[in-house]
C-alpha cells in the first residue's frame, strides 16, 4: 500500500513537500504516493504579497498552484477546509465538518501569524496587518476609500506616502 501523506497548509511549505515528494518518486521510481492538503485558503505566496499591495502583480499572480496543478501532481485537494483536531496516535486529522483523514505522515505547514505591537492602540481602527491575502485585500479596501477632508494623506496610506496612489 502506498504511503499516505497529509499535508496540512497551502502555502510555501506544503506546495514544496508536495513537489519534494513527487520529485523524490520520480525519481526513485516509485509509483506515486497518495497525498491530501487540507487548506483554509487557495494556495498562495505571502512572500508577494508586498507586491500585490504595491499593484506590481495582481491577485492572480499571488496564487502559486491552481486545482489543474494539484490534480496533475495526484493531490487531494481539501481547500477551503480546516483541521479541527490532530490525534497522532491513531493517525488521524479530523476535520471541520467532522470527517476524518487517514494518514501515514503528517506535515504540519500552517505557517506564522503576524503580531501586533502590545502598545496601546495596535488593534485600533486604521491599523492593519497584511500577512494573509484577505488582509492584503482588507488593507487595500481601506486605502482606496476616500481620504476625509482636514487629515493628512500620508496619514491613510501608511508605507506608500502620497507619492504614488495605488493605480497610477
Amino acid at each position: 500500500m502506498p504511503a499516505r501523506h497529509l499535508i496540512v497548509g497551502g502555502g510555501t511549505a506544503g506546495l514544496n513537500a508536495i513537489r519534494t515528494v513527487r520529485e523524490e518518486e520520480r525519481m526513485r521510481g516509485l509509483d506515486p504516493s497518495e497525498i491530501t492538503l487540507v487548506s483554509a485558503e487557495r494556495c498562495y505566496s505571502r512572500m508577494v504579497l508586498p507586491y500585490y499591495l504595491w499593484g506590481t502583480i495582481s491577485e492572480s499572480h499571488v496564487y502559486t498552484a491552481t486545482p489543474a496543478a494539484l490534480t496533475a501532481w495526484k493531490v487531494k485537494a481539501l481547500v477551503g477546509r480546516k483541521a479541527k483536531a490532530l490525534d497522532a496516535a491513531a493517525r488521524t486529522l479530523t476535520l471541520d465538518d467532522d470527517a476524518t483523514v487517514e494518514f501515514d505522515d503528517c506535515l504540519i505547514a500552517t505557517g506564522s501569524r503576524a503580531a501586533k505591537a502590545p502598545i496601546p492602540g495596535a488593534d485600533g481602527p486604521g491599523v492593519h496587518c497584511f500577512w494573509t491575502l484577505d488582509e492584503a485585500t482588507d488593507v487595500l479596501a481601506a486605502f482606496n476609500k476616500p481620504i476625509p477632508t482636514g487629515t493628512d494623506p500620508g496619514d491613510q496610506r501608511l508605507g506608500w506616502g502620497d507619492e504614488r496612489p495605488r493605480g497610477e
